[in-house]
């Protein structure tokens, strides 16, 4: 089964996010837009034992929090341009309940430093790279924030119209 650990957005947040899409869109690109928004914690991948997962995961104590939306970039780089992302302000609420989820799964890598964003887009191809991403840096995005009061162990299922995810399931705050 194929799981991650996230963080869902609420809907209003999503139809900011919808909008933004429209605002990244170019016509001299390849690009895949998300049609699913959430704030990955951890991709755990191919799991064989997926009740251990779910166990270590209600072991985690978390007070509920906030974040909030700060920045637009890119991945890895803006020569090689291949994901568009929302980045969040510094949350030490966020930054501890990942560092939990490290913690209780020390045998799956960490492919990453975590830097919390939501993916817009995939792309495949730019034209015009410097344009594009000079087009991007005048977005400004809205420093709009939401409470975190859960995280949710998802599937992922991968299918020819792109992945459908599923909630295994969610964990609450304390509060």
């Amino acid at each position: 089964m194929r799981t991650f650990i996230a963080i869902d957005v609420p809907e209003d947040i999503k139809n900011y996010f919808s909008f933004l899409q429209k605002e990244i869109l170019v016509p001299d690109a390849r690009m895949r837009l998300m049609k699913s928004f959430h704030l990955t914690l951890k991709f755990l991948g191919e799991v064989k034992d997926i009740e251990e997962i779910k166990h270590k995961m209600s072991e985690i104590s978390f007070d509920k929090f906030s974040i909030r939306l700060s920045d637009i970039g890119v991945f890895p780089d803006e020569n090689n341009i291949r994901v568009v992302w929302v980045g969040f302000k510094e949350s030490k609420g966020l930054q501890d309940l990942q560092y939990n989820i490290e913690q209780k799964l020390p045998e799956i890598m960490k492919e990453f430093d975590f830097y919390p964003h939501i993916t817009l887009a995939r792309i495949g191809y730019v034209e015009d790279k410097e344009k594009y991403y000079s087009k991007l840096q005048r977005i400004r995005i809205k420093e709009i924030s939401f409470e975190v009061d859960r995280f949710n162990l998802y599937q992922s299922l991968l299918t020819r119209n792109g992945p459908i995810y599923s909630i295994v399931k969610s964990y609450s705050s304390k509060q």
